[in-house]
């Protein structure tokens, strides 16, 4: 069985964006790969459902979107 691993390797996750819609899922894929807390793990699902739930535009421009993007950037930090 693969073990989860702590910590990201060195390297970029995104590259020649800073758009939310594409960030939020590079970063999410990141997160669903790291052996996070319970709490980490419980606000990378949520952000998860919202991103899934919010496929249209409106969402990832909202300052939900920004939210959940600094949220992330906490948790992968």
């Amino acid at each position: 069985m693969k073990r989860k691993a702590r910590t990201l390797e060195i390297g970029s996750v995104s590259s020649g964006t800073m758009r939310s819609e594409d960030l939020i899922p590079a970063f999410l894929w990141e997160a669903k790969h790291l052996r996070l807390t319970r709490a980490e793990r419980q606000r990378v699902n949520g952000i998860a459902l919202r991103a899934d739930c919010n496929e249209d535009a409106e969402y990832w421009q909202s300052e939900d979107a920004g939210y959940d993007l600094e949220e992330l950037f906490d948790i992968l930090g």
